[in-house]
């Protein structure tokens, strides 16, 4: 017998990856040669199959998963030619193979929920080539490039889906690659990655319709468990913060207080002041309006009436309600510097500024300005449209009758009086259209 032969059905670089077809080459017809007279290392033996009378072939496939030589051997004295002279030496061969299956593990660097890009890492059990970026499938992601850091290592940046949670799945296909011999991977590999980009949103609410007259109670709604939502992130105008307190996960309050009489209590959070728990931050703020009118009740001292005319040019004269029966009882007036002595110190401010309406006619106090001295007698008047005095200001030759006095909200402010006007002394009687200040 001469030497036995291989001829591997699959091969790259002489290393098999797969079954290898023996041909036993004879230097006669020989007898008495079958399967079990060839010995095989690393390797399970097919079927042997006589060609003709000096040529035998058998396929012996390596084993699976591994690499290394796989031997065939035909000992002495295993066959005889037809005369009967035996075989007195051993013949061999020796085959390399590997038939490792490539392998790909996925990972990525985010821990728990992923708001951004992420970045996977590729790992291979052993050089492989015929990867590429098409090879990998995304959903509910965009791939960014595929890099190779090394024989065995390639990244990718993909990035989740705008404005929505889920799962981002990464997978390779099997077949998608090979190792530098010719073997493919031969199962596919995935990787779920958690995400949520959802920006959280904000509303506010309050619990007063209409006009307020007082404290007012905010409700802070998030669309989704938040972080780092404080009360320095709440804006306030024309009022004061109280406690923010936490309800649950997406409900907070606040009391705000309003500041001054009469006007609009702002309430405002802006974007970029909390996250929700993954770590989005909201992309938007919220707003809330609140009008007020605030009754000053100054107790034992009773409400505090606000003048739309005061006395000619001797001063402003405040009226105090002091028995709270809408009456202007004896000793009812109080000067401008003692109010302030009440509100400030004595600090010469005018605290208060607000509108009345007098015969459906709007006059807007304020604490500065004037009107011309033509049109005084005419300030008090049903035909004037609007005018701008200032608090306490004289408008001119009061009348005698008595005027209806509503807060600027259109609602009754308390009750109104003509005094007589003494033509001959005028300093002996006063004339005023009151109201009972709401702000």
């Amino acid at each position: 017998m001469g030497a036995v032969q291989s001829a591997a059905s699959t091969a790259k670089f002489n290393r098999a990856t797969g079954a290898i077809t023996y041909a036993f080459t004879f230097s006669e017809a020989v007898t008495g040669f079958d399967a079990s007279d060839i010995i095989v290392a690393n390797g399970t033996k097919g079927a042997l199959v006589m060609v003709d009378a000096s040529h035998y072939t058998m396929q012996i496939t390596p084993l699976t998963n591994t690499s290394g030589t796989m031997t065939v051997d035909v000992a002495a004295n295993a066959y005889a030619d037809l005369v009967g002279n035996a075989n007195t030496a051993t013949s061999s061969n020796s085959q390399v193979f590997d038939t490792v299956t490539p392998t790909v593990a996925i990972t990525d660097n985010a821990s728990g929920t992923a708001i951004g890009a992420v970045l996977y890492t590729f790992t291979f059990n052993e050089a492989v080539t015929g990867f590429a970026a098409s090879d990998i499938t995304v959903s509910n992601g965009t791939k960014g490039a595929l890099n190779q850091i090394d024989a065995t290592h390639y990244t990718m940046s993909v990035t989740p889906d705008a404005n929505e949670t889920g799962n981002m799945v990464l997978t390779v296909a099997a077949n998608a690659f090979t190792d530098t011999f010719g073997n493919p991977n031969t199962v596919s590999t995935s990787s779920t990655q958690a995400f949520d980009r959802q920006a959280p949103t904000l509303t506010i609410i309050d619990d007063t319709p209409g006009t307020a007259e007082g404290p007012v109670t905010l409700t802070f709604t998030f669309s989704e468990a938040v972080a780092g939502f404080t009360a320095a992130d709440v804006n306030v105008t024309n009022a004061t913060k109280g406690a923010l307190t936490m309800v649950d996960a997406t409900h907070y309050s606040m009391v705000i207080t309003p500041t001054g009489g009469v006007g609009t209590m702002d309430v405002s959070v802006n974007a970029g002041t909390f996250t929700d728990l993954p770590g989005n931050a909201n992309i938007t703020g919220a707003n809330d309006s609140q009008p007020f009118a605030i009754s000053v009740d100054l107790g034992s001292l009773g409400q505090l009436i606000f003048p739309v005319v005061a006395r000619f040019a001797e001063g402003t004269m405040w009226f105090l309600d002091r028995n709270k029966n809408g009456i202007a009882d004896s000793g009812d007036q109080i000067d401008h510097n003692s109010l302030d002595n009440i509100f400030n110190g004595g600090a010469d401010t005018v605290r208060a500024q607000g509108f009345v309406n007098v015969n459906g006619k709007m006059i807007n106090i304020t604490s500065a300005g004037s009107i011309p001295e033509e049109a005084n007698d005419a300030a008090i008047w049903p035909n004037v449209e609007y005018w701008s005095v200032s608090v306490g200001q004289y408008l001119g030759d009061p009348v005698n009758e008595t005027h209806v006095v509503m807060d600027r909200f259109g609602y009754p402010s308390g009750y109104a009086n003509g005094f007589p006007y003494n033509d001959t002394d005028p300093d002996s009687t006063l004339h005023y259209v009151r109201m009972i200040y709401n702000g």
